[in-house]
């Protein structure tokens, strides 16, 4: 099943609807990995349909040129 999606002056629709979106940040380098499901199933109870997150470079490249 495939759905329309049209972005304009007005927002977002999703197969002729308003489509709104709730967001949440969540910085996975905080939390063990473990716990993401659970994290990320919360945010789905809660409402959220979104969720933003920061990449710290910094933490995947410690030093120029090194991974």
């Amino acid at each position: 099943m495939s759905a329309s999606v049209v972005v304009g002056r007005n927002g977002i629709e999703l197969d002729g609807q308003p489509f709104y979106l709730l967001s949440g940040c969540i910085h996975y380098f905080r939390w063990p990995r473990a716990e993401w499901r659970p994290l990320l199933e919360q945010a789905r109870w809660s409402g959220l349909n979104t969720i933003d997150t920061v990449i710290p470079w910094n933490r995947h490249e410690p030093q120029p040129g090194v991974f």
